[in-house]
């Protein structure tokens, strides 16, 4: 057992060769691309659902348990969706840079709704994403 320790400890010292580390940069940036159009997307359908006199806070509980995503990360896809024209504008940002930075926090966001700002206490509310405007993404660096 001891020596199966060692041989992994000696795997890890070993240097990847240069092609190897430019393959896990870029592996790592198609999977951060993915990762935030999928995000997008999810938040495009469930955007193109609105409509529907049965859509609302009790479709997006049912979406979380059938997809098994949390229900806050349902309402942050819509929210990317509606503050993002383009999401590849985000492919070399990860979904928690996006979060962080883009995307309301819990506490207070301000929404612009036919000349008046108001300030809503829920950002996940389901009504939110209707006033939300397109971000200004040169201003992000």
């Amino acid at each position: 057992m001891k020596e199966k320790k060692k041989q992994k400890s000696k795997q890890k010292l070993v240097q990847k060769p240069k092609w190897y580390d430019e393959l896990i940069l870029d592996l790592k940036k198609i999977q951060f691309e993915m990762i935030v159009k999928g995000k997008w997307k999810i938040g495009e359908r469930i955007v193109k659902e609105e409509g529907r006199p049965e859509y609302g806070e009790e479709t997006i509980k049912d979406i979380s348990n059938d997809l098994k995503i949390d229900k806050s990360d349902l309402w942050r896809c819509i929210q990317f969706y509606n503050k993002v024209d383009d999401p590849s504008t985000f492919v070399n940002k990860s979904w928690d840079f996006i979060r962080k930075n883009i995307l309301p926090t819990q506490k207070k966001e301000l929404i612009i709704q036919d000349d008046t700002t108001k300030t809503r206490l829920n950002p996940y509310d389901s009504n939110m994403f209707y006033f939300t405007q397109p971000t200004n993404l040169n201003s992000l660096g």
